[in-house]
């Protein structure tokens, strides 16, 4: 069985509320998916990318729209429901930290000439090296890369450009996880 919490939501709810753990535990064992489109605009506070971070003034070509950001509390949280829960934790990582934010309508960001913008990985490396230094190898099953970036990231050069992504995704978890044998998971997709 699995099942999605979206990214628009779970930082609302009470995850400790012994009711819904009790009811998302009818369901264990269990794949928990948080994901979404609110993913592709989250921001983690998590080392020196992040600590800082406002989303009323995010860098250029960032910008506020659905901005918000996931601290060390709510995170911890997700990972203690997932564990309360019996439930493996996939999580949806922004894809667009560094890019250029969607519009409503999205509009095509990449094309022959100038291909794709490209994305700073900073806030993604921070946030997984303090989960590779702070949480137990299993809290996270798995980590999903960006949430339906085909209009956006759009065309063959987009597809490229996302399967890039997934690669040094896979490359920065095995460098942060190989010294340590019980560290050696990958990123889905794999």
């Amino acid at each position: 069985v699995s099942y999605t919490l979206d990214s628009s939501a779970w930082r609302t709810m009470n995850l400790s509320n012994n009711m819904f753990i009790f009811l998302a535990k009818q369901l264990s064992p269990a794949v928990l998916r948080v994901g979404g489109t609110q993913g592709d605009y989250d921001v983690y506070e998590f080392g020196d990318s992040g600590k800082y971070f406002d989303c009323n003034h995010p860098p250029t070509p960032m910008t506020s729209y659905r901005c918000k950001t996931i601290n060390e509390t709510k995170w911890r949280s997700l990972v203690q429901f997932s564990k309360d829960t019996n439930s493996k934790l996939v999580f949806g990582l922004n894809n667009l930290y560094g890019r250029p934010t969607k519009t409503n309508p999205e509009k095509e960001q990449c094309n022959k000439n100038n291909g794709c913008p490209p994305r700073n990985q900073t806030n993604i490396k921070d946030f997984l090296l303090w989960n590779a230094k702070n949480m137990p190898i299993d809290s996270v099953y798995g980590w999903e890369l960006g949430n339906e970036l085909n209009t956006y990231l759009n065309g063959n050069i987009g597809a490229m450009t996302q399967a890039n992504d997934l690669r040094a995704l896979k490359t920065f978890i095995k460098q942060i996880y190989t010294n340590d044998s019980q560290h050696s998971f990958l990123p889905l997709g794999e």
